[in-house]
């Protein structure tokens, strides 16, 4: 039998940490959920295909949406409404409640330079995913927001996405958006419909240039100290008060069972259950994810089966699911073993609750 060593184990622990930390305000959900429904994407039917709550999940404005999860659901969507720009229908935020205590706080900002300070000192309290700094060269700014994911697709929209929320700063300026920016940089390709490339720019109102060395806003230097709107000194005082202290306290994040469990469910709606696969995306061994659960009162089995009771719920909703499907989703090899656990949990089969769900709405 081979014994860890503690520096092993520990390792092990950090891993799991590591993994798990990239969270999003779940907020920045529910906004960007009301805006994807303007632009005719259906919620509802994204939640049943991701087999996941997700309004339900965003109407907590303090939680944490797990990247995992949302990397699933811009996939999700790609697939059933291919929307190249997303992350922009996404970004049209008419209320910064979306971005927390920070959203309000650059409210109160005067400039862009005080936007970005605010931004830098205090972007965790929305994000884990992507880190914002300021490089200057001779005559401009260089405002660069670098996303750490490295799913593609999902690195693409969320990219545009905060660069997108950006031009909430300057919405109320006096001064033309064509004025205080320059060019908009991304670094991804650009969209293969070279038509789109108006959209990007009626948007910023500024050239768009793709494949560029990093995605930034290109600001006049003399634009950072501008003055945009009114300051206000002592709520601006008060609220970043708040953000010190949230950012000292950060206790609200999910614990080590939530992480794990949110992990699990990404590889549930993927096909690849297994303790051992989920030891090995979270980078420890088996018997060590089992040591941790259990040092947390839970185990593996309690996860999946809490898991599938969640899901079975939502997927049971949608008629054009049959059972044998929602079995398979469920990770049961075939419909017979997943009625007999659903009766277990429900005391009824999957048909009638079905059934129930229907006499319900009728």
């Amino acid at each position: 039998m081979i014994l860890k060593g503690s520096d092993e184990i520990l390792l092990a622990d950090v891993a799991i940490v590591q993994q798990s930390e990239d969270y999003v305000l779940a907020s920045i959900l529910e906004q960007c959920l009301a805006n994807w429904r303007k632009h005719g994407i259906n919620t509802d039917a994204l939640s049943q295909l991701v087999g996941f709550d997700l309004a339900e999940a965003a109407a907590n404005p303090e939680g944490w949406i797990n990247i995992k999860l949302l990397e699933q659901m811009v996939q999700q969507i790609a697939l059933f409404t291919p929307d190249p720009l997303l992350g922009l229908h996404a970004a049209s935020m008419e209320d910064m409640g979306g971005f927390g205590v920070l959203g309000y706080l650059e409210q109160t900002c005067g400039t862009l330079q005080e936007i970005y300070d605010a931004t830098m000192r205090y972007e965790r309290l929305v994000s884990d995913i992507g880190t914002t700094t300021l490089r200057h060269e001779p005559g401009v700014v260089f405002c660069i927001w670098h996303c750490k994911t490295e799913d593609p697709l999902f690195r693409r929209h969320a990219t545009e996405f905060i660069l997108g929320c950006w031009v909430r700063h300057i919405r109320f300026a006096k001064l033309p958006l064509s004025q205080i920016l320059k060019e908009v940089h991304f670094s991804h390709p650009a969209p293969s419909n070279p038509a789109l490339q108006a959209d990007y720019e009626n948007y910023f109102g500024c050239p768009v240039r793709f494949d560029q060395p990093e995605s930034a806003w290109v600001v006049p230097i003399e634009m950072m100290t501008a003055q945009l709107r009114l300051p206000s000194p002592s709520l601006q005082l008060t609220l970043e008060r708040h953000a010190r202290l949230l950012l000292s306290e950060r206790t609200k994040k999910p614990s080590l069972r939530e992480r794990i469990k949110a992990q699990l469910r990404v590889l549930l709606m993927q096909g690849n259950i297994s303790r051992d696969y989920l030891a090995s995306e979270l980078g420890v061994s088996s018997r060590h994810l089992h040591r941790q659960l259990q040092k947390a009162g839970s185990s593996y089995s309690q996860l999946v089966s809490e898991l599938r009771i969640e899901m079975a719920k939502i997927l049971l909703q949608d008629p054009l699911l049959s059972i044998e499907a929602i079995a398979q989703r469920l990770g049961f090899s075939e419909s017979t073993p997943f009625i007999r656990w659903f009766r277990q949990h429900f005391g009824s089969t999957p048909r009638q609750y079905r059934q129930q769900l229907k006499d319900q709405d009728q």
